[in-house]
């Protein structure tokens, strides 16, 4: 029997840290699903005023294009004629555009 007494005592102490470390999984997961929770609260959050800058930045932009359609003077019909060439090429890791402006000139 004293065996036997021996291995109950064992299978005790195993069960119980057993049961310590359910209980710390347990926890450990319901922790995760909270800040699992929280980070897509926080991103909804952000869309949400993401869109919303966005939809004001819109808007504001349509004001402006409405005023500056207003203050915008005709176009010259002598100069629609004009031809536009642009060449852009690199030096180093810097860019350099070339712009020549041809005008033609309608008698």
């Amino acid at each position: 029997m004293d065996e036997y007494e021996k291995l109950e005592e064992k299978l005790k102490e195993l069960y119980e840290i057993y049961v310590v470390k359910f209980r710390n999984l347990a926890y450990l997961q319901q922790l995760q699903l909270e800040i699992e929770r929280a980070d897509r609260q926080k991103q909804a959050e952000s869309e949400r005023t993401m869109r919303q800058v966005v939809e004001k930045m819109r808007m504001d932009l349509t004001s402006q294009d409405d005023v500056i359609e207003e203050e915008v003077p005709p176009i010259n019909q002598e100069r629609r004629g004009c031809e536009f060439f642009a060449n852009i090429f690199f030096i180093g890791s810097s860019r350099v555009a070339v712009v020549y402006v041809k005008e033609a000139i309608k008698r």
